[in-house]
């Protein structure tokens, strides 16, 4: 007991004399700390157990949210368990232990490079700007670390500046890692923006917002040359099909999220410390540690989104050719019921609407395995062919963890873009591997495949030219006295009915929108069903003002539906989307809450990258904010209109549905077609004197209208 007190007070005393010392610093020299051992890094000349390469392009998450330098202030912060061993090493010595027995022998390098950014903020560790920069992280092994930060990156060196999106830029640094730094194993972290198959990842704010598409990536790591145990993409949506098809040849395991990751990104220096401290796990191993601890870090966190939507994926990139063969196996057969049975093909496409959807619907992610879960797939599909998919993908993922609000995210999504442009399909098809699925996408969408991809497979029809497959929409009267749509047809043509809502502002008369969000449904005295507006003038309303809020996702679960809604807002000169969601259990009209998770971004259509974090109101409370509506017309530059006046942002804030004042109103139909092509009707104008609603005296509402695909021929 008296050794062990005496140690203590000695540790203390060194400790007062050697004071705080600061983490982030290029060199160390005249500290003292010269004298302390390195922990885990290799004598000079052997190779370590492990490299890890941080490849860091800060962009505006660092910037603006110093997201990047968090991350690396949790490294900086990593604490060397003291082993007890070298502490009471007499005390063991004298009972015939052995400590070395006991010691996991092992070294690791870990390696950054920054760049990619207008402003860094980490305090001490002068990143420039202006150049790339590469730098190697000292962890010290010292029982003074109980009592100052001591570890620190040394700046290795200093390169022109170049854009980190460039594939060349990831190449060199991987080039130059491996040689200079050799090892057994290596492990590369791409941290930054990710959007998905379609974009790609990384965002360099120095050199125009470019981008790094996956056949980008996939050129990066073959020029690299090196085949890594593990690829950590730290950026959002990137556990997808795609991603993996395109790195399977340059690594073992990959690691990501299906879902956006938030800002603060996976939980860097606690997997690292694992790492330090158990040198000898393979690629697998250290993925399931980034999973579990990444969880762990926002168990506690205060956005309730992240906790919520939180997805991590191991993936065996071995395993990648059965899933995109089996995903090939099935567009295959989906091609042939296109071509026999146009019906059949639309209800798989409604399927594929309700697969689980990550992050912004311009991005198109949904989760592979769902895909084939939902009772309409039992309907059409082959038990074989489905069992098939779900089965590569199973094995595939060797691990996942995920929040409770994604409860069908089994590791592994793909890209579903009906919706999209024909310059994004453009860009989806260099990084799509299945050529069913490029000839499935060429029929239904506007997108031109190259004539180099029917060498492989054979062309399908256009959907414009199936008649089965357009709609007819009958305008037709709720008992309620309320103008609605009934499908007059196949009900699996439509994916969806929505409406948009106006108001006309009585002090400007400005026309503005208040939103859009989805339908009613009712059975008529034919037991057809009749979509419409229900009781449109009770509308969400924060701080007794009403909101324009936007239906920007629907998830389906086996007993009820949740609605992802955004809402704009300005804090300060800053527009925002609040975002909310809302559950509702077979269209309860009784439940009508909704809950808050925070502040967003947005989706940055340069970029075609969404924001990584939802920021939690606890930290913007107190500053100002008002709600915004959106303008039917802009004026100038101006797209918004102020909705009432400037209030204080609070701890948590209430979304309820409350009666809209008196006033004019107009009332829009949208129609999206099963592959989720939206057409609107005409606009309805209606007054609402606070009790009912009322029509113009010459507003007619019958007759069919016919919502059909206008594309290529």
């Amino acid at each position: 007991m008296v050794r062990k007190l005496l140690f203590w007070i000695l540790v203390a005393a060194l400790i007062l004399g050697m004071g705080m010392i600061s983490g982030f610093a290029e060199e160390a020299p005249g500290t003292g700390l010269d004298s302390l051992p390195f922990f885990g890094e290799p004598a000079e000349g052997e190779k370590a157990d492990w490299t890890v390469l941080l490849y860091f392009c800060g962009s505006d998450l660092e910037s603006k949210y110093s997201y990047a330098s968090g991350n690396l202030k949790e490294v900086l912060n990593l604490t060397y368990p003291q082993s007890v061993f070298e502490v009471f090493a007499d005390d063991y010595a004298g009972a015939g232990i052995n400590p070395d027995d006991y010691e996991v022998p092992g070294t690791v390098n870990i390696l950054l490079e920054t760049g990619g950014c207008k402003e860094w903020h980490t305090e001490d560790m002068a990143i420039d700007i202006n150049s790339l920069q590469r730098w190697q992280f000292h962890c010290r092994k010292s029982a003074l670390s109980m009592g100052g930060n001591h570890n620190y990156f040394e700046l290795k060196e200093t390169l022109p500046l170049a854009s980190m999106a460039d594939p060349e830029t990831l190449a060199d640094f991987i080039r130059w890692g491996v040689a200079t730094y050799p090892a057994e194993k290596y492990v590369l972290v791409l941290w930054d923006h990710g959007g998905g198959a379609m974009t790609g990842l990384f965002v360099d704010e120095l050199f125009n917002n470019e981008t790094m598409y996956l056949n980008e990536l996939e050129q990066a790591l073959k020029d690299g040359g090196t085949v890594f145990e593990t690829l950590i993409i730290d950026a959002c949506l990137m556990a997808n099909m795609e991603t993996a098809a395109m790195v399977r040849n340059y690594a073992r395991w990959m690691v990501a999220s299906e879902e956006e990751v938030p800002g603060g990104g996976t939980a860097l220096g606690a997997w690292l410390l694992e790492l330090y401290t158990n040198p000898k796990c393979d690629g697998q191993q250290l993925g399931r540690t980034v999973c579990d601890l990444t969880m762990q870090k926002y168990a506690n966190h205060g956005d309730n989104q992240a906790r919520a939507t939180l997805t991590w994926s191991v993936i065996d990139l071995s395993k990648i050719d059965r899933v995109i063969s089996a995903m090939d196996s099935l567009f295959r057969t989906v091609g042939e019921i296109y071509v026999k049975l146009p019906e059949v093909a639309a209800a798989f496409a409604n399927s594929a609407n309700m697969a689980e959807e990550y992050g912004n619907s311009n991005q198109c992610m949904r989760d592979i395995a769902s895909l084939v879960q939902s009772a309409y797939s039992t309907l059409y599909l082959q038990f074989e062919l489905r069992n098939e998919l779900k089965t590569a993908v199973e094995n595939a993922v060797e691990y996942n963890v995920r929040g409770m609000g994604r409860s069908q995210a089994l590791g592994l999504s793909f890209c579903y873009p009906v919706s999209a442009d024909t310059d994004e399909l453009k860009t989806y098809a260099q990084n799509c591997p299945s050529p069913y699925y490029l000839a499935f996408l060429d029929a239904v969408t506007d997108w031109e495949a190259p004539d180099e991809l029917y060498t492989r497979v054979d062309r399908l029809p256009a959907i414009s030219t199936i008649e089965d497959l357009q709609i007819d929409l009958k305008k037709v009267w709720t008992a309620d006295g309320f103008p609605g749509l009934q499908v007059d047809g196949p009900f699996n043509n439509l994916s969806g009915i929505y409406y948009h809502l106006y108001m006309q502002d009585g002090t400007t008369s400005q026309i503005v929108r208040l939103g859009r969000t989805d339908c009613m449904s009712v059975s008529n005295e034919n037991y057809e069903s009749v979509f419409y507006a229900y009781e449109p003038w009770r509308w969400p309303y924060i701080d007794d003002v009403p909101c324009d809020i936007e239906l920007v996702q629907e998830r389906y679960r086996e007993s009820y539906k949740e609605n992802l809604y955004n809402i704009n807002i300005q804090i300060g000169t800053d527009i925002y989307q609040l975002r909310c969601g809302r559950q509702l259990n077979s269209f309860d009209k009784a439940k009508r809450s909704y809950e808050v998770y925070g502040v967003w971004e947005g989706y940055n259509e340069t970029t075609e990258m969404s924001n990584r974090c939802v920021t939690n109101l606890a930290e913007l409370a107190g500053r100002e904010y008002r709600l915004l509506w959106l303008l039917d017309r802009p004026i100038k530059d101006n797209k918004y209109m102020p909705a009432g006046t400037s209030k204080r942002l609070y701890r948590t804030m209430d979304v309820v549905e409350e009666i809209l004042p008196e006033g004019t109103y107009f009332l829009e139909y949208e129609a999206d077609d099963m592959f989720l092509r939206p057409a609107t009707l005409g606009r309805i104008e209606m007054y609402w004197d606070g009790e009912k609603m009322t029509f113009p005296e010459d507003f007619t509402w019958e007759g069919t209208v016919r919502i059909k695909w206008t594309g290529k021929e």
